[in-house]
């Protein structure tokens, strides 16, 4: 497998970013190119979380296990253990933040 590059796939518009009025317009004018759209998850470059989205999409590009996933099944192994999804992540949350603070970060 060839190393994962970032690309330019796509072409985000912000419809806050669209003058009043125009989205309708620019709507029709992408149906009339017969260019689809999709729904999609964007993560701004200024967002903390950024990076970490990059990283998410590298480790399944390349088929590896995603971070959560893998804590989320190592939490699984403790019997008794039982949490929503939700629970979990803010477990691991807490977890990552108070080994972040014992490290002086």
């Amino acid at each position: 497998m060839s190393e994962f590059q970032r690309e330019e796939r796509y072409i985000v518009v912000k419809i806050s970013d669209i003058p009043p009025g125009e989205t309708p317009w620019l709507r029709r004018k992408l149906q009339a190119a017969q260019i689809p759209t999709r729904e999609c998850v964007v993560v701004e470059a200024d967002w903390p979380i950024y990076e970490k989205t990059w990283d998410a999409v590298q480790r399944m590009a390349e088929r590896k296990p995603q971070l959560a996933e893998e804590l989320y099944a190592l939490l699984d192994e403790f019997p008794g253990f039982t949490a929503s999804l939700h629970e979990k992540a803010a477990w691991a949350s807490r977890v990552i933040s108070a080994k972040r603070k014992a490290r002086g970060k």
